[in-house]
């Protein structure tokens, strides 16, 4: 049974940002396909939510994907549905993550 997915309030804030920072620096086009790419991995985990890799930290339920080798979506899988918890630029400090769950 295919999930909903949902987002988290801060993941909402972040792709906001995100989609900003890349329509200033690189153009539209950019954020168009930054966004298509969003939109396929999200349909993908929506019938296979146990794509992504499993977060590596005490007592942290998550997954995440990359997408466009710079960018990390980190998700949770309950029953009824998923919910995106961060976007994540991967050339931050994941230990600023500070995702309480």
């Amino acid at each position: 049974m295919a999930r909903q997915i949902r987002y988290s309030v801060r993941a909402s804030e972040e792709q906001e940002k995100l989609y900003e920072y890349l329509l200033v620096k690189f153009g539209e086009i950019t954020v168009i396909e930054t966004d298509q790419v969003i939109e396929k991995i999200k349909k993908q985990l929506t019938n296979m939510p146990f794509l992504g890799k499993t977060v590596k930290r005490k007592n942290w339920r998550l997954r995440y994907v990359i997408v466009k080798k710079k960018l990390k979506i980190y998700y949770r899988i309950n029953k009824e549905y998923i919910e995106i918890a961060s976007f994540r630029d991967v050339r931050m400090n994941p230990k600023t993550l500070n995702l309480k769950f």
